[in-house]
């Protein structure tokens, strides 16, 4: 069984301070301004509490206005600095690849949210069932009116906790940042292996503590845990690697870590830039008074974010940033 990291963005060199449109703080004027609108300590007391239906319920409609109108719920990866909405498209399409690849039948979505990778892969391949499970319930429903045109699409309310029995099994299980949420990658892991057929993959993308986070500068930590508790991840980010271990334990063979951190880059830029206008700008103000609780705490994450991979937003200093982002490929035995 063999791990491989490919695309490392540890080694990068710092590129240049894109200064002209910085208009952006350092990593503790960041925490001062949350700290200011939120307070750090009172965000950090949501710590182990469960917290997701209700941020998900407040959130719903920020991620439709706000980040996507076809409700993806997930990062963009493109290539450079720039912002690419058509990033959002990346993690479904790489799917798309292994599928027909591997002449691919039946794929399985963890926690889908309303579906848009899933029906995106519907839409592409008419020759595969596509079956995309979600824990919420309006969620279910929204993905399910969203893919009514799909007759090859449906989407099922469920935990990746306890995966349904009688689902059958698939070519291809795969998920998009929200295995961080499960309880132990141990036994997600193991359920995924008995839903896989022999040589396909379970594939999944997520963010992690970089190694080492322990021994990383106390401002770091802080940003990290706010970034964390903030997208409702209570107990924190399962550490680098912790994914991969699990998935041999679980029986996979072929297991591919690749680092793919610097592709999300842009878009943790924008949302940076978007979520320091409306903690400082007085034409926000109003809004940033009605926001429900967590919705609005989505502005924290927001505009932390960038600084979780490189400390500096403008600087490509990857190996310096708690969080990496990479996307884990196991295949089963054949």
């Amino acid at each position: 069984m063999n791990e491989t990291t490919k695309n490392d963005a540890a080694g990068a060199k710092p590129g240049p301070r894109r200064n002209p449109n910085r208009r952006l703080p350092d990593i503790d004027g960041a925490l001062a301004l949350i700290d200011k609108h939120f307070g750090i300590d009172r965000i950090l007391k949501d710590e182990g509490k469960p917290i997701l239906a209700k941020y998900y319920s407040q959130s719903r409609w920020g991620y439709e206005k706000i980040h996507s109108a076809d409700a993806a719920m997930h990062m963009p990866l493109s290539e450079g600095d720039a912002y690419d909405p058509k990033g959002l498209e990346a993690q479904p399409r790489e799917i798309i690849r292994v599928a027909r690849e591997i002449g691919a039948k039946r794929i399985f979505e963890l926690g889908c949210g309303q579906g848009y990778n899933a029906r995106l892969i519907a839409r592409e391949c008419p020759e595969i069932e596509v079956v995309a499970l979600d824990l919420m319930p309006a969620h279910v429903k929204k993905a399910n009116e969203r893919g009514a045109d799909l007759p090859n699409f449906r989407a099922i309310q469920g935990s990746f906790e306890e995966i349904p029995k009688d689902i059958g099994s698939f070519d291809i299980v795969f998920a998009v940042e929200t295995l961080c949420y499960a309880s132990s990658a141990e036994d997600v892991s193991a359920q995924v292996f008995e839903r896989l057929n022999p040589g396909g993959h379970f594939i999944m993308w997520d963010a992690f503590r970089r190694k080492g986070f322990e021994q990383m500068p106390e401002n770091l930590q802080t940003a990290a845990k706010l970034y964390e508790y903030t997208l409702a991840v209570t107990h924190g980010f399962f550490a680098e690697g912790a994914w991969a271990e699990a998935m041999k334990k679980a029986g996979f063979g072929d297991v591919e870590v690749t680092d793919v951190t610097r592709e999300a880059r842009g878009g943790l830029i924008r949302l940076s830039r978007q979520s320091f206008s409306f903690l400082t700008k007085p034409k926000f103000r109003f809004y940033r008074w009605i926001t429900p609780k967590y919705m609005k705490r989505n502005a924290v994450a927001g505009l932390i974010g960038s600084y979780m991979v490189a400390v500096d937003p403008f600087r490509r200093r990857f190996k310096q940033g708690s969080i990496v982002y990479e996307v884990v490929d196991a295949k089963k035995p054949v």
